[in-house]
């Protein structure tokens, strides 16, 4: 099975919050969960981040592949789930959808697993 890493699937940059622990950003996990489209300071917004993950997605489907598997981080795969109207209270880690393309449309099928 061939194996192609593509640099644009890779996590949200967060900017000034990169790097940082959990108890440091706490006040500002609120608001990026919650905003339309938020931005750390210096960071990439999550409507960059999940323009740029659609564009490969968009690629990979010229591929001659009926199935793949794509891995992606928790922020890009939280962007994604949203920009689907995809129902979720939390993504389990290591978590895992099922994504189809089919009739020039991408919808999730199931549950987060």
């Amino acid at each position: 099975i061939p194996v192609m890493v593509k640099d644009d699937l890779r996590e949200c940059f967060y900017g000034e919050m990169e790097g940082r622990k959990l108890s440091e950003t706490a006040a500002y996990v609120d608001s990026w969960l919650n905003d339309d489209n938020p931005c750390f300071a210096g960071g990439e917004a999550r409507n960059q981040a999940l323009r740029r993950v659609l564009s490969v997605l968009e690629i990979l489907t010229t591929e001659s592949y009926s199935v793949m598997g794509v891995a992606i981080h928790r922020g890009t795969m939280f962007g994604l789930l949203k920009h689907f109207k995809f129902a979720f209270t939390d993504i389990p880690n290591c978590g895992a959808f099922h994504l189809v393309y089919e009739g020039g449309n991408w919808f999730v099928e199931g549950d987060l697993f």
